[in-house]
């Protein structure tokens, strides 16, 4: 499966999160920060991975995307837990995966 520190990534990008270089003024550029849609800057993006209300807010933005990633979200999360009641309990980790399938983000690594 995808390593858990590129799923990280690929998730905070797709919720609109930039990875760029510090502009505090004190750093000289060499820092880099997370940046964020609500203009907020942090050292580390969230842990989506282990964080339910992380994953609830990646969740949360395919409702506001044009096509139908909201119900493919849902179609990935019933494959990877197996059944309807197994996804009432998904973790985050599961949650993560179906999210990133949903977005054609997961790749699968040796």
């Amino acid at each position: 499966p995808m390593n858990q520190e590129k799923q990280r990534i690929a998730i905070a990008e797709a919720v609109g999160g930039v990875f760029k270089p510090c502009t505090c003024g004190f750093c000289d550029g060499e820092a880099h920060r997370w940046h964020w849609p609500d203009g907020t800057i942090t050292d580390d993006c969230p842990d989506y991975l282990n964080s339910l209300d992380a994953m609830h807010e990646a969740v949360e933005t395919l409702r506001y995307r044009d096509g139908f990633e909201w119900f493919d979200f849902q179609k990935h999360l019933l494959d990877i837990c197996g059944s309807v009641m197994n996804c009432i309990q998904a973790t985050a980790a599961q949650r993560a995966e179906a999210f990133l399938k949903t977005l054609g983000l997961w790749t699968e690594e040796e």
